[in-house]
């Protein structure tokens, strides 16, 4: 019985992971940010690297595909890379921080960096005008800085050492500078409906995560949560955002 249930965890493992990467590059979206699902590493001693290759998709059926990569430099220094992929977007991360031990199975980190993303699709999309019957074309470029904090708290090798549970909030400064572009369905540009937008936002990301396997390597899986202060349209028209990301991957430390 232990073997079977050993090997059917294993396979679903495998097919989760296969069928999320699939997705991701089966579809294609439309958001200018993301909840970035990043691992949440638990570090535990000077020396640990912890590797994670993660697949998920977001609310606006925005697929992502990441690698984070965390480090111990010492017995309380840390630090991180991430860098994320969603075929018409991108993000990417380098933050340093403060772990420490809490108990034989606790941990606490607070990591501070900065991140940079845009959305550079390579076509316009098709849609419905809002205020009229007709078709139109649009296309939204831009950029955006994101200096962030994030404190990360849980617990590591619960059960044996094949349990981990980890909890995060970002907070941070998300900065873009993006412009919208409409265009008529014979192609002429309309000037008039353009959008330059650039107000700051205060962002506010919890995420939580679950790692399933044994002590080196582990089956994880996340959800992540963005609020912005300014972008809360998400009416499916010019700057819209994902509210939540669902990913999984795989994470091995050594």
């Amino acid at each position: 019985m232990c073997v079977v249930l050993e090997v059917s965890f294993m396979n679903m493992k495998k097919h989760s992971l296969f069928f999320m990467a699939a997705l991701a590059l089966l579809t294609t979206g439309c958001s200018v940010y993301q909840p970035q699902v990043v691992d949440i590493p638990l570090i535990d001693h000077a020396g640990e690297t912890s590797v994670n290759a993660s697949a998920g998709i977001s609310m606006w059926y925005t697929p992502t595909v990441g690698v984070t990569a965390s480090h111990g430099f010492n017995d309380w220094l840390a630090g991180q890379a991430f860098v994320s992929y969603s075929f018409s977007s991108a993000h990417t991360h380098v933050a340093a921080g403060y772990y420490k031990r809490l108990g034989e199975k606790a941990r606490l980190e607070c990591y501070g960096g900065m991140g940079f993303g845009g959305y550079w699709p390579d076509k316009t999309t098709d849609d419905l005008a809002q205020d009229t019957t007709e078709h139109y074309d649009f296309t939204l470029k831009g950029h955006y800085l994101l200096p962030f904090v994030q404190v990360n708290f849980g617990w590591r090798d619960l059960a044996n050492k094949h349990i981990d549970i980890g909890f995060g909030l970002k907070t941070g400064a998300y900065l873009p500078d993006f412009v919208y572009h409409r265009f008529s369905y014979e192609g002429a540009w309309l000037p008039e409906y353009d959008e330059h937008y650039t107000t700051p936002n205060l962002l506010m990301e919890p995420q939580l995560q679950i790692g399933l396997g044994n002590e080196r390597f582990k089956y994880t899986l996340r959800l992540g949560v963005a609020f912005l202060s300014d972008m809360l349209r998400n009416d499916g028209t010019k700057f819209t955002y994902d509210i939540f990301t669902i990913s999984n991957g795989l994470v091995f430390r050594f």
